[in-house]
């Protein structure tokens, strides 16, 4: 009986010091058996973002190009289907739709103004009431 005692003490130590040996191994002692964390790699290509102010002569290229692919339809504010809409002539559908009338007014002249064109306003049976013109001066030109 004595030497089963002991076979099984001496079997507890080397699990105990096989167990203690893989731990140590692994990395894990003295965090609560969680690995090490691994220090972040090193990038050879760490990309740095680096911003300018745009020059005075790439702004005026961005401005061309900004109007050159506007359309150059008037705006059209109009009443259909119990709807105010907006829309560039040429288009096949509306920009925009309002419940009211002023509101869609607004949007239609701000619309103009941005694309440098007439905005023509019609009343709810189709009517034109108003042509105003916003050309390159912004300014009103006429009004009918």
């Amino acid at each position: 009986m004595t030497v089963a005692i002991i076979a099984l003490f001496v079997s507890l130590a080397v699990c105990a010091l096989i167990g203690w040996a893989f731990i140590r191994v692994l990395g894990i002692v003295g965090q609560g058996f969680r690995r090490r964390p691994q220090p972040p790699a090193h990038r050879a290509n760490d990309l740095s973002i680096v911003f300018r102010l745009a020059t005075p002569q790439e702004m005026a290229e961005r401005e061309r190009i900004r109007s050159a692919t506007l359309p150059k339809g008037d705006v059209e504010t109009y009443f259909e289907n119990g709807r105010w809409k907006n829309k560039v002539q040429g288009n096949s559908r509306a920009s925009n739709v309002h419940e009211t009338r002023p509101a869609a007014v607004s949007a239609g002249r701000a619309m103009a103004r941005k694309r440098k064109v007439d905005h023509i306003i019609k009343n709810e049976s189709g009517i034109e009431q108003e042509h105003i013109s916003y050309g390159n001066s912004h300014e009103i030109d006429q009004s009918r």
